[in-house]
């Protein structure tokens, strides 16, 4: 896990946008390729506004192929 600070456009900048700062936990993952194939993960998460109000879920099935080299 990474603790970051990360710019944030401000809403209703025309023009050049301003911005703000937010702070959060950013993720990552890391692997051994053990073997050649496909690999599909799934992400599930939800979005939030300022406010902590749910607007929505969501779901991601991505897929990684790893050939021989």
């Amino acid at each position: 896990m990474i603790d970051g600070i990360y710019p944030l456009p401000k809403e209703g900048s025309e023009g050049r946008p301003e911005f703000d700062t937010q702070r959060y936990q950013d993720h990552y993952w890391r692997t051994t390729v053990r073997r050649s194939g496909q690999v599909v993960y799934h992400f599930y998460f939800q979005i939030l506004d300022r406010h902590r109000q749910l607007k929505g879920y969501f779901q991601w099935d991505p897929f990684i192929t790893i050939e021989d080299a």
